[in-house]
């Protein structure tokens, strides 16, 4: 897993997303722009919710985690 010092800033209002899920997007998308995005957009996989919306909760944390698995093995995007 690389390195990441920076974290995605919160959204006004958002939760700041964790560290790890944070350098796991990192890792999956290939940068932290194209990260950052997809922390951002909402999508159908998460019930029409963005990822970063999530990570309030240990719940949350474990949909986006499990969907970036999802991801990482072609399953979704």
């Amino acid at each position: 897993m690389s390195a990441v010092t920076s974290e995605l800033p919160a959204a006004e209002g958002q939760p700041k997303p964790t560290q790890a899920i944070y350098e796991l997007a990192v890792e999956h998308f290939g940068s932290a722009d194209k990260a950052d995005r997809w922390l951002a957009r909402p999508t159908s996989a998460l019930g029409g919710a963005a990822p970063n919306e999530l990570l309030g909760s240990e719940e949350g944390i474990d949909k986006v985690e499990a969907l970036l698995g999802a991801i990482a093995h072609g399953l979704a995007a």
